[in-house]
Parts: structure tokens; sequence; C-alpha cells
């Protein structure tokens, strides 16, 4: 609470929240209306790129749609179960709903 209200205080007009997956996106979701901002986006491994603790993927890579088989090189064991677990979570979830439009309603 303390924090959100020192993050409302500052009026901002954008805020980017980078505490990791699925932390962020918790935190936007629960507290990102309550501060006040016109938009509130977790911004995942952003900060470490641009600060230069993280590289990067090359730039085929990058062009190709690969930069997160880049990042899981660099840290498997840290984004396995957001890369595998939980996109194919997600995954399954989305093709669910997609079959459940395609049937035509019964009367």
């Amino acid at each position: 609470a303390e924090i959100v209200e020192r993050i409302r205080a500052t009026s901002p007009q954008f805020l980017f929240v980078g505490l990791g997956m699925p932390e962020a996106e918790v935190w936007c979701h629960r507290y990102g209306p309550a501060t006040g901002a016109a938009v509130t986006m977790s911004v995942g491994g952003s900060f470490d790129v641009l600060s230069g603790s993280i590289r990067r993927s090359p730039v085929w890579m990058q062009k190709a749609g690969l930069e997160w088989l880049w990042r899981f090189t660099l840290e498997p064991r840290k984004r396995f179960r957001a890369i595998f677990v939980e996109n194919a979570a997600f995954l399954l979830t989305a093709y669910r709903e997609y079959r459940r439009g395609r049937r035509s309603p019964r009367d």
C-alpha cells in the first residue's frame, strides 16, 4: 500500500514494472489501477537488456522470432518453466477456446 501511494503521489502517466514473470503481471493487474498511471506495463527482461546486464540475441534470431530461445540458452533453469510449461498451458487453453468457439450452437 505504501509503494502504491508513493507511486500515485508522483502522478505517473506510464508505469513500467520489472519484477519478473509472473510477479510483474500479477502486480500490474492487482495494483496498477490504484497507482493512477494511464498505462501500467510489465516489461520483463527489458530493464536487463537496457542496462547491459544481458545481451540481446543476434539480429538474425530477433528477425526469426527466436529471441526467446536465446534467453533460454543463457538462463535455462530460470526460463524453462516460463517458456515450456506456462506457454504450453496457455496454448492448450487457447486451443480449447478456439475449438469451443467453432462448435455450432445446438437447439
